[in-house]
């Protein structure tokens, strides 16, 4: 027969997927879902508690509890990044340098470089930019406590004044 000779012809059987002991138990859940939040990369936070990809989106699309929790922990994991990237952006980043004038000659000298990476700044702004001026405008917009109590007494002076043409009213 061709093919398989160690197996008598047949193909090997197909590998189950890996550590399937227990399977995706809450405590597995839990760790997988904090790995996400922090890697944000699926393949990672599945080898992190010694599940299959495969068997992550299949538990993703029938539970819907754990596809919003995934969701979740993506977003705070985007969260985390963009403020990382912005604390980058302001305060820049340290590197070190050492330069040596051969490959396998000493080190000749050693500087901190501090760079601040403008281009990801710009996009960063750029993308809140609408966020901000929708915050402006509604700072604006709001009243002080005076002309909320104003408007509030007037409004009060004109259900009186109906309440009193109907004859309901008192006096105060």
């Amino acid at each position: 027969m061709a093919g398989f000779p160690a197996t008598g012809g047949h193909a090997p059987p197909r590998r189950r997927s890996m550590g399937r002991s227990g399977g995706w138990t809450n405590d597995k859940r839990q760790i997988f879902l904090t790995m996400l939040s922090t890697c944000l990369n699926v393949r990672r936070a599945v080898e992190s508690v010694g599940l299959s990809y495969s068997s992550a989106y299949q538990l993703k699309r029938r539970d819907r509890e754990f596809a919003r929790d995934w969701a979740e922990a993506l977003d705070q994991g985007y969260d985390n990044l963009e403020l990382e990237m912005m604390r980058q952006a302001i305060e820049g980043c340290e590197r070190t340098e050492t330069v040596q004038e051969t490959l396998d000659g000493p080190v000749t000298q050693v500087r901190i470089v501090r760079s601040h990476p403008h281009g990801m700044a710009l996009r960063l702004l750029q993308a809140h930019r609408v966020e901000v001026q929708i915050h402006r405008r509604a700072q604006d917009e709001l009243d002080s406590d005076e002309d909320i109590a104003a408007r509030v007494r007037a409004h009060m002076d004109i259900v009186r004044g109906r309440l009193r043409a109907n004859g309901q009213g008192d006096d105060r």
